[in-house]
């Protein structure tokens, strides 16, 4: 049978499976023992600790928060988000050209030219990231780098590229390009070079950000055609698929989440919407792993617990909405950040979920570098990410009233009961929680009209433990309850086809507002027997 959270439904279906369950075996033991009228038996008995009880469809919902005393709590668990540090950073693809003319060659008009003449240029080039980021360094995991030539010069060229920002190997990149004449004009040619590995710095000396520089020395090999004097070298520049393995500079002030969640908290799983419920102790935690190297601020919202069967919300007040999270220093590590809203820090997350909601919603962003530039650089790599969980701590301390619950099970008896006079149960229940159970069964046909109910009205079957001023169970509750079917009521048993269980419950004194906590070590024992009385036959 499915384990539900037992705010009481649980028990009640379990109870209504026994008494009925075992019925038909009990009918073979009456008919071999015809002779002895009135038969007792034990029919179940079974023991029920705190997760049993509270840990709804997952029991690792249920925690023990304290080792030595036992005390346990609900905790209810969300990952909400991955942040990728890539997403900060989101490069742009170089695309820059820029033509070198006749006189920045030292190329003088010629109705011939045969000789070598060199000239050297000096250029640079704009890489830029996300609005507003800043580049000083980068090491790069892929990419290639694209360096087309072309000219109206009837003559060969030779240029030689040097990046003194973009190291491989150690050294400078440095690239020739041979752009040789053909007998037409213009003339082109392209090369392409692998920076996978290269060590970028797009500071220039630390004079500026975001930029490359490229000296060029060119070198103009007379074909013997004329120099006009008004040529020019164009030289462009592009790239494909750059990404880096690590970068470094100031990655501006950009908002970077922008999410919305909530915690389903199932201890209401059953609950009729009704009732009041107060955790004296509760908590809310945001766990944050940052593995970004800069300044995030996270600005939680809109933070409110939710009935879903009617839609009306209740808002937290007071909490602090504002976290700055803590980041490493140096590239690889991480930092974690626990933000906590608790009773001290808020003004009513203790009773904020008191009309029985089922969800508990809120609204997060996120922003980097919050005060602006720092004398430490941002930094990241691609594998660097922000993480952040919930998890909404309910320790199991508090009161509850008014809880009530219902639902409906199918019941087909398929015996011959007519040789019965009646049927009696008899429920012992013997209980170490601090809650008191009361309980209806309604026996109802096809139709769901009801044909007799168990009880004159709701009854107490489970007693609740006693506790002392601290809330701790000191004395357990011991309640027998016994269910008689006469004679009418099992020749109506054939056309029962439902069985609706009603209950309610709450915690010891929860009216009047005592406290009443939980332990791992309370559990509630269950014992249930059957007599059955046959009619006697003269």
């Amino acid at each position: 049978m499915k384990k539900r959270a037992v705010n009481s439904a649980g028990i009640l279906l379990f109870v209504v499976f026994l008494l009925f369950g075992c019925v038909k075996q009990n009918f073979d033991k009456i008919a071999s023992t015809a002779w002895n009228p009135n038969l007792a038996v034990p029919l179940a008995y079974g023991t029920f600790d705190v997760y049993d009880i509270f840990a709804n469809e997952n029991p690792d919902d249920l925690v023990v928060i304290d080792p030595t005393t036992g005390a346990v709590a609900l905790v209810y668990r969300s990952d909400l988000t991955v942040l990728d540090g890539e997403q900060l950073v989101g490069l742009q693809q170089i695309n820059q050209g820029f033509s070198v003319s006749s006189s920045d060659l030292n190329l003088s008009p010629s109705g011939a030219f045969n000789g070598t003449i060199t000239g050297t240029s000096q250029e640079t080039i704009s890489v830029n990231g996300t609005s507003g980021v800043e580049l000083h360094n980068m090491l790069t995991k892929s990419g290639q780098l694209v360096i087309t030539l072309s000219t109206n010069l009837a003559h060969t060229v030779n240029v030689v590229l040097t990046f003194p920002g973009i190291i491989v190997g150690g050294n400078p990149l440095q690239q020739t390009v041979l752009l040789k004449y053909q007998g037409t004009v213009p003339h082109s040619t392209t090369a392409t070079v692998n920076i996978t590995g290269a060590i970028m710095d797009f500071t220039v000396g630390n004079t500026t950000v975001n930029t490359l520089q490229v000296n060029m020395q060119t070198t103009l090999t007379g074909s013997g055609q004329a120099i006009a004097g008004n040529e020019n070298l164009n030289v462009s520049l592009s790239s494909n698929n750059v990404a880096f393995s690590n970068v470094y500079g100031y990655f501006g002030q950009q908002s970077v989440l922008n999410l919305s969640d909530s915690i389903l908290m199932q201890i209401f799983a059953n609950s009729e919407g009704q009732g009041y419920f107060e955790f004296t102790n509760p908590s809310l935690r945001l766990l944050t792993e940052n593995s970004i190297g800069l300044p995030i601020r996270i600005v939680l919202s809109n933070l409110r617990t939710i009935i879903v069967s009617s839609g009306q919300e209740f808002q937290l007040t007071g909490y602090p909405a504002v976290h700055d999270l803590n980041f490493p220093a140096i590239l690889g590590n991480f930092m974690e950040t626990l933000i906590v809203l608790n009773t001290s820090n808020t003004n009513n997350l203790s009773t904020v979920i008191t009309p029985v909601p089922k969800f508990l919603a809120f609204a997060l962003s996120a922003f980097t570098n919050p005060d602006g530039p720092t004398a430490t650089l941002n930094f990241l790599s691609d594998t660097s990410k922000l993480r952040i969980k919930s998890e909404l701590e309910l320790p199991l301390e508090g009161f509850a009233y008014g809880f009530g619950v219902r639902d409906t099970v199918p019941f087909n008896l398929g015996q011959d009961v007519s040789q019965i006079d009646y049927i009696m149960f008899r429920l012992i229940m013997d209980n170490g929680f601090p809650v008191q159970l009361g309980a209806q069964l309604r026996f109802m046909d096809e139709n769901y009209n009801v044909l007799f109910s168990a009880f004159d009205q709701i009854t107490e079957v489970v007693a609740a433990a006693s506790v002392n001023s601290l809330g701790v169970v000191n004395q357990r509750g011991y309640k027998i309850t016994d269910l008689v079917l006469d004679d009418w009521k099992l020749d109506l048993m054939p056309q029962v086809a439902y069985i609706e269980i009603e209950g309610n419950t709450q915690t010891k004194d929860g009216p009047l507002g005592v406290i009443v906590k939980f332990f791992d070590w309370y559990n509630l024992k269950m014992k249930l027997s059957m007599q059955i009385q046959a009619k006697i036959k003269f």
